[in-house]
């Protein structure tokens, strides 16, 4: 639930690349569903995709994270996404890491 207009449901698998105390790299596979709205059109669509995605950290506090993709629409309910059959796909939050911190 992103808004009263917006929703979306997405289940990331990621594939760590490299992990330290400091950051994470990822690639990730995507799939979800999106339906909302904005000023200029209405959207429910259904996509899979891939992602590169950076957990990191900022003053001492692990688990920021920011994901950047494409998506390949699957399902298109509304019919306005055919001519973009690919979506652009940004995530950014923060999930806490559950890895040990070293000892110095």
């Amino acid at each position: 639930y992103l808004s009263g207009t917006h929703n979306e449901m997405m289940l990331n698998l990621g594939y760590k690349l490299s992990d330290n105390e400091k950051t994470q790299q990822s690639i990730n596979l995507l799939a979800g569903r999106f339906v909302g709205s904005d000023p200029g059109a209405d959207y429910d669509y259904a996509y899979i995709g891939i992602a590169y995605g950076l957990n990191f950290s900022i003053l001492r506090c692990r688990g920021f994270f920011l994901e950047l993709g494409m998506a390949r629409v699957l399902q298109d309910n509304l019919g306005n996404l055919a001519n973009d059959p690919f979506v652009p796909c940004a995530n950014i939050g923060y999930i806490y890491r559950f890895t040990p911190k070293e000892k110095k």
